[in-house]
């Protein structure tokens, strides 16, 4: 996925750079999530198997196979909120995020078709303060390997 991740990474190095986000760090972190609608339509997607691309302390790129299940899409409603409700598990313990796709690209990839840009929605405290020690070790030591535990989103 050489040329793919060198493509992948310059196109959203430039959103970064563009938009004064907070910095990104390379992650590879399986992770679950499905797509819900609030407001008068609420309901939300079976669970979708992705992966982590980038992550940072406002928001998360996700390698996913789809971006439309169960007749919801992630980015594209008219009278709809949609946002993805996330399950990222660190390496000591999993954490809960409500985020909103702001952008996606369609890749050439053998097991991924989508990189969504989600920016954070709402994250707890202890689960915020769990990312940002998890970045900040990430800072620290950019050539740790952390092992994580599988997601194990509840269905």
């Amino acid at each position: 996925m050489g040329k793919i991740t060198d493509k992948l990474r310059t196109a959203f190095s430039r959103f970064v750079l563009e938009w004064g986000v907070s910095p990104r760090y390379e992650v590879d972190l399986p992770l679950c999530f499905r797509i819900a609608y609030s407001g008068r339509s609420k309901k939300s997607s079976r669970i979708i198997q992705g992966n982590t691309y980038d992550l940072s302390e406002s928001g998360i790129s996700i390698l996913s196979p789809t971006i439309f299940v169960d007749g919801m899409h992630a980015h594209f409603n008219t009278d709809i909120n949609t946002h993805l409700e996330i399950e990222l598990p660190l390496p000591h313990k999993s954490i809960n995020i409500i985020g909103e796709t702001c952008r996606y690209i369609k890749i050439d990839s053998q097991e991924y078709s989508y990189l969504l840009g989600v920016k954070f929605l709402k994250i707890s405290q202890a689960d915020k303060k769990l990312l940002l020690d998890y970045l900040e070790n990430i800072k620290r030591k950019p050539q740790t390997v952390h092992h994580v535990i599988k997601p194990n989103f509840e269905t």
